[in-house]
């Protein structure tokens, strides 16, 4: 459990650094919500990936792409999410309907997998 804690301290800590930095960009209360939306979102999808596969109920990683270790999945989804978030805070001001569609279906999708993966724990588990 200890190797799965690390990658995800490390995600927690950069994705907090820069939302806390572009908050300051978001013009309005909905956009820093959001924001703080993608980041919870991709950490409680990385979370309940990495507990998912730690387990030993036989689950496999269904992404080719972040098959692999701890870190390779914390780095690729550190990307995503802050990649997220920042086109968010550059788009606001210019298209504010669209940036804030982009961060809501981001964190609808993150949402979904980490309630997927927590489900498969939960009905695989003996």
């Amino acid at each position: 459990m200890r190797r799965t804690l690390l990658p995800l301290a490390g995600l927690c800590g950069a994705l907090g650094l820069l939302t806390l930095s572009c908050i300051g960009c978001a013009s309005s209360g909905l956009s820093r919500g959001l924001q703080i939306g993608v980041v919870t979102t991709a950490v409680l999808d990385l979370h309940s990936t990495s507990v998912a596969l730690g387990s030993d109920l036989g689950l496999v990683e269904a992404n080719p792409l972040m098959r692999g270790s701890d870190a390779k999945r914390a780095a690729m989804k550190a990307i995503a999410a802050s990649s997220t978030v920042w086109m968010g805070a550059k788009w606001e001001r210019d298209h504010p309907t669209a940036t804030r569609f982009l961060m809501a279906f981001a964190s609808g999708l993150w949402g979904w997998a980490a309630v997927h993966n927590y489900r498969l724990i939960t009905q695989v588990t003996p």
